[in-house]
């Protein structure tokens, strides 16, 4: 994309009212224009803040401060997420370590010494080109761009505690009068494997084919979307003595071979042909599922490690890859033998009567079939898959409802494991008022919709309105958000979202901010200011604001990769060729920051050496300090082009005023120090950086 040098319109455009850019160049140069006066509208809400406010009432204090910082700083205690109930547990690292290497040296694991973290990547990168390249007439350019270019790293190995199905984390909270719980070491608390990889090399193939076979669950005959479809294929009325069946399996992503998970795939797309994308069809999901299943690589302290078989947790289609391999399983194999056991009556009712959200299972059984021959028959369905079942005649868990059989009619409830800490947001957090404002309404609805007996439902208020409170919630914001979920039909709650698929959907284009008290109007100013531009490409569409959660103490304190201290600054990299910094110029500036002339301090927000990308870099002449701040994609390659337009033997007259003072002040000599990497490889990104910083550092050499 070429852009505009200069600050008026591209030829052949009557003015910045003139509705239709008709080149890349005139729609970037609107682009522009709107990224200078959304900079603008941010500095004047600022300013209009800073004179009607003398200074923001922060909600943590400074010793609370101190005391995030030194824990974020304490690598001998890991802070997880349990992977249940919203609690946070703290553990000592050694007993995380030992959990996860007993973990590790099961046969679905295999340590990859022959490979160091950067081959690892390189391998990985290699895979997709492959794939891109047996593709490239199917993909849109778009689509390879979207494949490609993000900032890259590998994927590492983390544990969330399974503090529910640990007896003795059970039968200490059971016990326990407080909100915090301290207790020794548990022997029997299990760990849930994930694999993190938001920036691996295959993340975005990935989220392709989760796309692509996103439709095909549907078709599941048991599939069970969620709590609210689960009410709505829930009987009224049951037959007198039925039964209630759960089963549950064991570790049932990991334990999915591929040549199962490749079949079940395979199976619904030649079942479903409808739903396969007319131009990425099926040759191309089957292919990009081999390369992935084939390439989960990923790290744990420092070591590197492959998984064999089986889908990784953390994957975006291991929900709809498990799904699938257990669907096909019913359909090819479980339904069959159950109808060579039963009349077809009994058959037919089975089938409609079983549900199932991925590892969970429910059955209601009403004509008296044998338990034990359930179990044994899942148990049969294939040799990895190992099913564990429970049964009761009068209440039994499924998802979070509890289910319960009153004579012949099925009754729902809320169902809270014992190890729920219940922790809701703090009415004093630092969140836009109509989150806040929400959440008690929120609650009370799902209490609406899931809870059928009048008498609960009023008691499962009152147990909301108490925990509320303790969150200082005013009282009449929840009192007046327990009338209005009452007023509202239960019905209308279960079947709110049965049709949101047949509704027409609006083409809808969200501008993303993080929130902030100082900015609470941005969005809407913002969105006025972009319909008044009259972009094109913004014609037929809907604009709208929404608000991203800034960093909470969960995101603060809790770490994936708890062994890899995070470490930012600028340093060489001492290859022998190197223009930066060994090869007889060392313009490079090392460090975690510099302090400018006009006494402004930059600081490097990652660790950059000469081989980084997509950075903005500030240049500092070493006889005055002048400085100069700018944007590049490769740094070497922009500190060349720097260098020889400075160079005083160059007879010809240097583009920027920066080269120009080089020449003449410092003979041709300058200091780089690259400060921030930009997050994604697209130009108008990097430069909207580089116009904020030149706003906010103002640099002399522009």
């Amino acid at each position: 994309m070429q852009l505009c040098s200069d600050k008026s319109p591209p030829n052949g455009l009557l003015s910045e009212a003139d509705c239709c850019p008709k080149t890349e160049s005139h729609l970037t140069w609107y682009i522009l224009k709107l990224q200078d006066t959304i900079h603008e509208t941010v500095q004047s809400c600022f300013n209009r803040t800073n004179k009607s406010n003398n200074g923001m009432v922060h909600n943590v204090t400074q010793s609370e401060r101190a005391a995030l910082r030194e824990l974020q700083n304490n690598y001998e205690l890991v802070i997880r997420e349990a992977d249940k109930g919203s609690a946070v547990v703290l553990m000592n690292s050694t007993f995380y370590c030992n959990a996860a290497t007993t973990l590790l040296q099961s046969d679905r694991y295999k340590k990859r010494p022959d490979l160091s973290k950067d081959g690892a990547i390189k391998k990985l990168r290699s895979a997709r080109k492959q794939i891109i390249d047996e593709f490239r007439l199917t993909l849109l350019k778009d689509e390879i761009d979207f494949l490609e270019n993000f900032e890259e790293s590998l994927a590492h190995l983390y544990l969330n505690p399974k503090i529910h199905k640990s007896k003795q984390i059970i039968d200490a909270v059971t016990k326990c009068q407080t909100t915090i719980l301290s207790m020794e070491q548990p022997t029997d608390l299990p760990f849930r494997p994930i694999i993190s990889g938001t920036r691996c090399p295959l993340k975005r193939l990935a989220a392709l084919v989760h796309k692509l076979l996103e439709p095909f669950p549907k078709k599941v005959s048991s599939f069970v979307q969620d709590t609210w479809d689960l009410l709505r294929k829930l009987p009224k009325t049951v037959q007198p003595g039925s039964e209630l069946i759960s089963l549950d399996v064991k570790d049932l992503y990991t334990n999915i071979d591929n040549d199962l998970g490749f079949k079940a795939v395979e199976y619904y797309m030649d079942k479903h042909p409808e739903l396969t994308h007319n131009r990425l069809g099926k040759n191309f999901i089957l292919r990009s599922l081999q390369t992935l299943q084939e390439n989960i690589l990923y790290e744990f302290n420092g070591e590197i490690y492959s998984q064999e078989n089986g889908c990784a947790m953390g994957k975006d289609y291991g929900p709809t890859w498990a799904t699938l391999a257990v669907g096909y399983l019913e359909e090819t194999k479980l339904y069959p033998q159950i109808r060579r056991h039963y009349p077809t009556e009994i058959a037919d009712k089975f089938e409609k009567d079983y549900q199932r959200f991925q590892d969970d299972t429910l059955l209601i059984n009403e004509h008296g079939v044998s338990k034990d021959l359930i179990l044994e028959l899942f148990n049969n369905l294939h040799p990895q898959l190992e099913f564990t079942s429970e049964n009761s005649e009068t209440e039994l868990p499924f998802l979070d409802v509890l289910i319960t059989i009153q004579d012949t009619t099925i009754e729902t409830q809320i169902y809270h494991k014992k190890t729920d800490s219940f922790n809701y947001l703090h009415f004093g957090s630092n969140h836009p008022w109509h989150t806040k404002r929400n959440i008690p309404y929120s609650l009370a609805r799902r209490i609406r919709g899931i809870v059928s007996n009048k008498g609960h439902r009023i008691q499962s208020y009152l147990e909301l309105r108490k925990r509320l409170i303790t969150k200082k919630y005013p009282r009449p914001l929840i009192d007046d958000a327990l009338k209005k979920a009452e007023s509202t039909p239960r019905l209308t709650i279960i079947n709110s979202g049965a049709s949101k698929n047949a509704k027409e959907q609006t083409n809808i284009t969200t501008l993303v901010t993080t929130h902030h008290p100082v900015l609470d109007k941005i969005g809407a100013e913002i969105i006025t200011i972009s319909a008044r531009a009259g972009l094109d490409c913004l014609k037929g569409t809907k604009l709208v604001h929404a608000k991203r959660q800034p960093p909470n103490l969960k995101r603060l304190l809790t770490r994936t990769n708890i062994f890899t201290k995070p470490k930012k600054g600028v340093i060489m990299c001492n290859k022998p060729r190197c223009g930066l910094c060994i090869h007889g110029h060392n313009n490079l500036l090392e460090g975690e920051s510099i302090k400018l002339k006009n006494g402004k301090v930059i600081t490097a927000n990652k660790l950059i050496n000469c081989d980084s990308t997509n950075l903005v870099y500030c240049i500092i002449c070493p006889k005055c300090s002048e400085f100069y701040v700018g944007e590049c994609k490769t740094l070497r390659a922009r500190m060349n082009l720097h260098r020889n337009h400075s160079n005083p033997g160059n007879i010809t007259t240097p583009p920027l005023k920066v080269n120009q003072h080089l020449k003449t002040c410092a003979d041709g000599h300058f200091l780089v120090f690259p400060f921030h990497v930009v997050h994604t490889n697209h130009q108008i990104t990097r430069e909207a950086y580089e116009k904020h910083f030149q706003k906010v550092l103002q640099p002399t050499l522009h």
